[in-house]
């Protein structure tokens, strides 16, 4: 079956290879036309990603389809709402880029997407689950043992910083929480150890298909965890912990409804995060004002328009990259991804982190908007601007098959043999490497080595020397 598939898929990344020669010298239609046309193959690629990949695996709610869509949403949004005619202002229009720099801007992510889809359908493989080397209740008792452990080490690094950021909301509003001075070194301890909270709910969860307590606490924390991110502001530190967190349930404890799915993922996406950007910046006890809500919803435009727009404003990040390299800065050639993996070395001995210093997201904004820059503000980044500008038009189409291979097939040997820790470990990583899709290389590393890999191969170290489960849990 996959051999159709891939057949298919390498029909339409050719024809989407050879569509700016057919362009240039066959239609000769208007920009304009042009990127219409664009927004409609765009939007006819994610379709054929999801079915296709829906039809290879059996599989809906999963890691891969979940990434693909993010990547859409964020990169490519507002191509939806331009094919509907549903964008009011035009699409990007307050950054006022020429027409050529859009068409260029929509065809890099068809490119990237086409090539990303690719690399995942050459790693679908159908394997027969293995069968455990290890007793299952010896896997879910470590798990339990580990998540028990996890929580500990962050629950009051977790108070603490949450403490301090609710002041600062309540104070300042959301924006407030960019004007401190940031926290770098041994100095950001806090910060470092409360992301383990969400590494040990999850653990704890994938551990707990028969401990009705455990499963409660852990679904205890992450949603207290969730729901305070939320009240200050922070969406995607809200949103991504609780995609994984649903993820594990969902393999391991109960099959959750598609129907459930889809229509929890609408109302988070498209109504409540555009309420959360309404009121985030209203300092102090308003946030608990019910009349205010109620006149922010009254006054609010579409709100999954609004929703889907702010979503593809990611969408400038690329077309910015496009105009400024290799025009104002050269190519990276591998350079930004070498100070990625450097992220995994902890900064104990510099002022700042040699990383921080090539920080994309920051170098974009400190360039196009730099008064933005210095109250604070950041435009982030794109996964695919960050292939651009590494290695231009030619290194980006291999550089997106070898993530998509690489995170399909990640996403695969995670569910092959339904092993709670390899799910457990896959779902950690989605909770962090969804906001790769806006962001760059250097976001994503230490997330993966530090609060995901680690507590993995610690877990898989005890249980190469555990022969009976020692530590029976909650």
């Amino acid at each position: 079956m996959k051999s159709k598939y891939l057949i298919i898929h390498f029909s339409i990344l050719n024809f989407v290879i050879c569509l700016p020669f057919l362009v240039l010298f066959e239609l000769g239609l208007p920009i304009p036309t042009l990127i219409y046309l664009e927004c409609l193959l765009l939007f006819l690629l994610f379709i054929w990603c999801i079915f296709s990949w829906k039809k290879l695996t059996g599989r809906f709610f999963e890691p891969y389809i979940i990434f693909i869509t993010a990547a859409y949403l964020f990169n490519g949004g507002q191509t939806f709402l331009e094919l509907f005619h549903l964008n009011k202002y035009g699409m990007l229009s307050i950054y006022r880029f020429p027409d050529y720099t859009l068409l260029k801007t929509i065809y890099l992510v068809i490119l990237s997407l086409a090539c990303l889809h690719f690399g995942a359908i050459l790693s679908y493989s159908y394997k027969k689950a293995p069968k455990q080397s290890i007793n299952l209740s010896i896997i879910e008792a470590a798990l339990r043992r580990i998540g028990w452990i996890l929580l500990g080490i962050s629950f009051m690094p977790t108070l603490i910083t949450l403490k301090e950021e609710l002041h600062i909301v309540f104070e300042k509003g959301y924006f407030g929480l960019f004007e401190r001075d940031p926290e770098v070194g041994i100095f950001a301890w806090k910060q470092i150890l409360s992301n383990f909270l969400i590494v040990g709910s999850i653990f704890l969860l994938a551990g707990s298909k028969q401990r009705l307590f455990s499963r409660m606490f852990s679904l205890f924390c992450i949603l207290s965890y969730c729901i305070l991110m939320f009240f200050m502001g922070w969406r995607s530190k809200a949103v991504l912990p609780i995609v994984g967190y649903l993820w594990t349930w969902h393999k391991l404890i109960k099959p959750l409804p598609t129907f459930l799915c889809i229509a929890a993922s609408f109302v988070v996406t498209f109504i409540l995060s555009p309420v959360i950007k309404a009121i985030r910046n209203i300092a102090g006890y308003e946030h608990f004002s019910l009349n205010l809500l109620i006149h922010l919803l009254l006054d609010m435009e579409n709100p999954i328009v609004l929703a889907i727009y702010e979503y593809g404003i990611t969408m400038r990040n690329i077309a910015f990259t496009l105009e400024l390299v290799p025009s104002t800065r050269p190519f990276d050639w591998g350079l930004n991804y070498v100070y990625a993996v450097l992220t995994i070395v902890p900064n104990l001995f510099w002022e700042i982190h040699p990383s921080q210093l090539h920080h994309l997201g920051s170098w974009l904004t400190s360039t196009v908007a730099p008064l933005y820059y210095a109250q604070g503000g950041g435009y982030g980044f794109s996964f695919i601007a960050e292939a651009y500008l590494n290695f231009g038009w030619w290194g980006t189409p291999i550089l997106m098959i070898i993530i998509g291979y690489f995170w399909a097939k990640f996403s695969l040997w995670s569910q092959e043999a339904q092993s709670p820790d390899k799910i457990a470990l896959a779902a950690s990583f989605l909770s962090f490497y969804l906001f790769f899709v806006r962001a760059e290389s250097m976001s994503i590393i230490r997330p993966f080595v530090w609060f995901c890999l680690g507590p993995y191969l610690f877990l898989r170290m005890c249980l190469k020397f555990s022969k009976t489960p020692h530590f029976d849990g909650l």
